[in-house]
């Protein structure tokens, strides 16, 4: 087993198929940059995100991401704050909730990053079950420096 990076974050074991390594939720279809959602791979979703972060975020900032997605952009966050900052994340997916947890845990990140099963705003569009997430008015959001 080998671990898939995107943007420098671990975010899933890999197994070798056929000739190529790929995630383990993914496989085949992976290599085409299609996830099986029919959604672009992350490193296009989040890419963009991590460009703007690494201009943003400064050591010991407080940080808010809404819709944290594959957990990429939580992680790189946690790396900028370091020590003395936080970050805190909120995703609706209760499937999304549990990745990212994981991928902040594998990076080493879970002392400053805090993940928060909610629904900012109004529903638009999920990527899975929202389960028993909480809404949260945008106005109620803690205060941040990014």
């Amino acid at each position: 087993i080998c671990y898939y990076k995107i943007n420098s974050v671990r975010v899933d074991e890999m197994k070798m198929l056929d000739r190529y390594f790929l995630p383990s939720k993914y496989y085949s279809i992976w290599y085409d940059h299609i996830s099986n959602d029919n959604e672009p791979a992350p490193s296009v979703n989040e890419g963009g995100i991590v460009s703007a972060q690494k201009k943003l975020i400064q050591s010991g900032d407080s940080v808010v991401i809404i819709g944290g997605g594959f957990g990429v952009t939580a992680v790189r966050a946690a790396k900028q704050v370091r020590e003395d900052g936080q970050v805190i994340v909120f995703e609706a997916s209760k499937e999304c909730v549990r990745k990212i947890r994981k991928v902040i845990n594998w990076n080493g990140v879970e002392d400053r990053c805090k993940v928060v099963h909610a629904l900012v705003g109004n529903e638009k569009s999920v990527r899975g079950d929202i389960g028993n997430g909480k809404h949260v008015h945008p106005t109620d959001l803690p205060k941040c420096d990014v």
